[in-house]
């Protein structure tokens, strides 16, 4: 399997080289092509180009990353069922504002206690920054027990509450991630940020996955 990427400024031309390519490599393999393009939105208008200027000669997929992901997430998740000693029941994905809503309520003691409070910032937008720490570290390949060390160094501004250290402040969102993400495992509930951790720690190294 062999990856090429088309990178540029907008307009600069990327579709066209791209459509060039696909037709060039299609008449050389009989596999489809894998396409993947930055979001939802852009992979609408790219599939529609390619269709109109490939017509059957090339299959192609087109994707998103946050997409592939979770469909190999889920297509393959008696596999993560058997590594981490899930539950085997089919798996949910979370919309953002039910993952919104479930953590405040998983986090309510935390939340009520102090433990989870950063001044200036009211509590459902305290939830939805947590959530987003845990997003962007996975998209990041950083693990979740490294979020409070980069918390620590990257957001030395953020305000802790006077019954908090700026340690102990990021310390408790990392134990509040830590928790939130095994409660969803538990339940099969799947969010961005848990699916791409699951497939970059977990099924991307795995050695059936790789086969398939």
């Amino acid at each position: 399997m062999t990856a090429h990427w088309i990178s540029g400024p907008t307009r600069s031309g990327k579709t066209q080289q791209l459509i060039t390519f696909a037709d060039e490599i299609g008449a050389l393999q009989h596999q489809p092509l894998l396409i993947f393009s930055a979001n939802g939105d852009n992979r609408m208008v790219l599939a529609s180009r390619l269709t109109e200027a490939l017509s059957d000669r090339v299959a192609t997929l087109t994707t998103s990353p946050a997409g592939f992901i979770q469909d190999e997430v889920i297509l393959f998740w008696p596999l993560l069922v058997q590594q981490l000693n899930l539950q085997a029941q089919f798996p949910l994905k979370l919309r953002p504002e039910n993952e919104q809503v479930l953590a405040t309520e998983l986090w309510r003691d935390r939340l009520d206690s102090g433990e989870l409070q950063v001044e200036g910032w009211r509590e459902s937008r305290m939830v939805r920054r947590t959530l987003d720490f845990l997003q962007l570290a996975s998209q990041a390949g950083i693990p979740i027990e490294d979020i409070p060390d980069r918390l620590k160094a990257g957001m030395p501004s953020a305000l802790a509450p006077a019954t908090l250290t700026h340690a102990e402040l990021w310390e408790n969102v990392g134990d509040a991630l830590m928790a939130w993400q095994n409660w969803c495992l538990q339940r099969g509930f799947l969010t961005y940020g848990i699916m791409s951790t699951l497939y970059w720690r977990y099924l991307l190294p795995h050695e059936h996955y790789q086969a398939q």
